[in-house]
């Protein structure tokens, strides 16, 4: 069964591996991250957004994982988080989001009890792929061909080039560019020429530059996907890269091998003949919309970004 607030749900195959969410489902952004679970797990949701609670069936088959959301870290939390790790041992993984209202003691604490600890803000883009490698899922038909090549473009010189070496060690062609904001006022609003190369964009945003959302638009526009890294990400300024066409938004400096893995799903989940990707029909909401009843997805519908799970 698939639980949510204490409530069955729906039916849950019981030959996958099951993953549990803890965290305040009445926010949106939250139900958000819940939702962006592997595909290859069973969800089961469960409300808090108060104190953590014990864990449900203690004496049955535990998950396949944990997740669990916090916006702040109180004591009574980190010691049901340990709690946890003691029942349910070292080989079930734990993963925390928080938001930017944990404080770094707290979450020191919590690292010594969970896995990974994953910003709230780029989880949405993040979590399936940490779970898939806690979980040993492995990723779907191997090592294609990607006919296409990658720019990174960042203000730290040395970033740019760990980045692109990532790429460069996980088979992809990739190069370090200009600045994007330049680069997208001197092509101004036109397309990339039709006989230049499909290009994927890794963009470390510089959030105090008032144009870089334009550019990173123009640049989907132009080009092909872009994945957005954030060095302070929050709520709104990727919510705001959504709007812009952000295939996906990721932490820096964060681990490379995510973000290749982030490349690899782009490159399966966007087909290539739809390069670049097309402006968004309607704009972002301010926060996500609210879960639509009915649907596990509260994305389902947004056609700029791809289908399945990442």
């Amino acid at each position: 069964m698939l639980f949510f607030d204490g409530q069955v749900w729906g039916l849950m195959d019981e030959s996958k591996p099951s993953i549990w969410f803890f965290g305040d489902l009445g926010d949106s952004f939250v139900a958000l991250i819940a939702d962006s679970a592997p595909g290859e797990a069973e969800v089961g949701l469960h409300d808090a957004a108060g104190p953590l609670p014990g864990l449900p069936h203690e004496s049955g088959e535990p998950p396949g994982a944990v997740v669990v959301h916090r916006n702040s870290l109180a004591t009574a939390d980190l010691k049901m988080l340990e709690h946890w790790r003691s029942r349910l041992g070292s080989r079930t993984p734990i993963v925390l989001c928080v938001s930017p209202f944990a404080r770094y003691a707290e979450i020191a604490r919590a690292n010594r009890v969970v896995n990974a600890v994953v910003p709230e803000a780029t989880a949405v883009d993040s979590l399936a792929h940490r779970l898939a490698r806690l979980m040993g899922f492995d990723e779907p038909g191997g090592q294609p061909s990607y006919p296409f090549r990658i720019e990174v473009s960042s203000g730290l010189y040395e970033m740019g080039r760990v980045m692109v070496e990532a790429c460069s060690r996980a088979g992809f062609k990739a190069e370090l560019v200009d600045d994007l904001i330049e680069i997208s006022q001197a092509r101004g609003k036109r397309g990339r020429d039709r006989g230049s190369d499909r290009v994927l964009t890794i963009w470390d945003v510089p959030l105090l530059e008032r144009g870089w959302r334009g550019a990173l638009e123009a640049r989907v526009r132009a080009t092909g996907p872009v994945i957005a890294v954030f060095a302070f990400a929050d709520r709104g300024a990727v919510t705001s890269a959504w709007d812009a066409g952000a295939a996906a938004c990721l932490d820096s400096p964060g681990d490379f091998e995510l973000l290749t893995d982030v490349v690899s799903w782009i490159a399966r989940s966007y087909p290539i003949e739809r390069w670049p990707v097309p402006a968004r029909l309607e704009r972002a909401h301010a926060v996500p919309p609210s879960r639509k009843q009915g649907s596990r997805s509260i994305v389902a519908n947004d056609e700029s970004r791809p289908p399945g799970k990442r």
